[in-house]
């Protein structure tokens, strides 16, 4: 774990040295810190195995997603290693991730590269590799300025995986008259239902119902990891403070949903709330636990555009605490046994 703690250090010297000497490409340095950390690691994170069986017995086993097959295509094709095939997913991840950080709001720049750590953005990217590419493919449409372009994106982060198809949807529903009507009775009414979910573990029923209609390899991906992902999760001290952070982002949120201009933030927001929703699903199901992540993701956007953007003390003392007890969460993170078991840090 010290190769992690370093990053934290690496990270908090850069912003000393920026803010001191007003120069800039330490911001490049610390994502090429990450991409190095990321691409040269060996057998580290939950799916490194997966993927390594599937990249080596290919075309007998494949993913679901043809544009990723595409991709194992074109390496297989040249005889490239394994190794090389991760390193270059690490790369492109985390280059879209730093144009996103750095596109959206330099200002924040550093805000949101200590948040994707500390929130465990960064280390997810070890796990679910594809859902990550996908997403960081999806963070550039919300850059672009040409339609055609933003509508590739989508295309592409789709083919990258599927999970990718419901942030598209948000981004088109979010902003639709209707949906903006209702808004705050559909989000009360999916809070409640994750909520009861805790208490009476409703996701099962609902997959007792689907669960015909899945194929095949849903069904075994669904009934052989729920029961391991609850004893991950709990349902301690870590929600309690995930569903104070909700309530007070809800809270400080309201002049965003008024400002029209602020077509982001919205889209921002509704991520965020839903994806918190989903989370509330996921104590048995770790299929729900990585979707909800897509979503909550953006909470690294919201945080200083609601706290920090003026000069109102009270939000920076409250920005100060959230940051204190995601901390805190992140050293129960770093703690956790089987995150122990899939991050141990090694190189070939």
């Amino acid at each position: 774990m010290i190769v992690y703690i370093a990053i934290i250090f690496f990270l908090l010297c850069f912003i000393l040295i920026e803010k001191t000497l007003k120069v800039y490409y330490f911001r490049r340095m610390f994502f090429i810190i990450l991409i190095l950390i990321s691409g040269l690691r060996y057998y580290v994170g939950s799916d490194y195995k997966l993927y390594k069986k599937v990249y080596e017995s290919f075309p007998k086993d494949k993913f679901s997603e043809y544009l990723f097959n595409i991709f194992i295509i074109i390496f297989r094709y040249f005889n490239l290693n394994y190794q090389v095939l991760i390193f270059i997913l690490s790369f492109i991840t985390l280059s879209f991730i730093y144009i996103f950080f750095n596109k959206i709001d330099k200002e924040f720049f550093w805000v949101y590269s200590f948040l994707f750590i500390i929130d465990g953005y960064y280390f997810e990217t070890f796990n679910i590799m594809r859902q990550y590419l996908g997403l960081s493919i999806f963070l550039l449409s919300m850059i672009c300025h040409n339609k055609w372009t933003k509508y590739l994106c989508f295309y592409v982060a789709i083919g990258i995986h599927k999970s990718i198809f419901l942030l598209v949807i948000g981004s088109i529903v979010f902003n639709t008259k209707i949906y903006k009507k209702i808004r705050k009775k559909v989000i009360l009414f999916f809070i409640i239902l994750g909520a009861l979910n805790i208490k009476f573990n409703l996701i099962n029923y609902i997959y007792y119902l689907i669960y015909n209609l899945l194929p095949r390899s849903y069904q075994l991906y669904v009934y052989s990891i729920h029961d391991i992902e609850s004893k991950i999760e709990g349902t301690g001290l870590g929600i309690l403070f995930r569903i104070m952070i909700f309530c007070i982002i809800f809270y400080f949120s309201k002049n965003y949903f008024k400002n029209k201009s602020s077509t982001k933030n919205n889209l921002c927001l509704n991520f965020y709330f839903y994806g918190e929703v989903l989370y509330l699903f996921s104590f048995t199901s770790l299929i729900l636990r990585r979707v909800s992540t897509l979503f909550t993701f953006f909470s690294i956007v919201l945080l200083p555009n609601i706290f920090l953007r003026d000069n109102d003390a009270r939000k920076k003392y409250i920005f100060i605490f959230i940051i204190i007890v995601k901390i805190l969460l992140f050293i129960k993170f770093l703690n956790y046994e089987l995150i122990k078991q899939y991050l141990v840090y090694r190189i070939r």
